[in-house]
């Protein structure tokens, strides 16, 4: 994750385009990397493919955070 943010700084949008898209297939849930191939895919041109993948970005976060408090909330009250 972290050389296709240097990819991505350094305006290497293909390839940070490839290793993103590689690291969702292994992760699909990744909200880092879905916000990095949003910007990669602004960086490319392509504004449409950006904001669904931005959107989706929102929506994988927002899942997150609702996932670590309930787990925060089992946490403190085990059966």
């Amino acid at each position: 994750m972290r050389l296709a943010q240097v990819l991505l700084d350094q305006s290497q949008y293909q390839e940070s385009e490839r290793l993103l898209v590689s690291s969702l297939q292994d992760d699909p849930y990744s909200s880092l990397a879905t916000a990095l191939l949003a910007r990669t895919y602004l960086g490319l041109g392509q504004p449409e493919k950006a904001k669904g993948i931005q959107e989706r970005s929102l929506r994988l976060s927002a899942y997150t955070q609702e996932v670590a408090e309930l787990q925060a909330k089992e946490d403190a009250y085990p059966l």
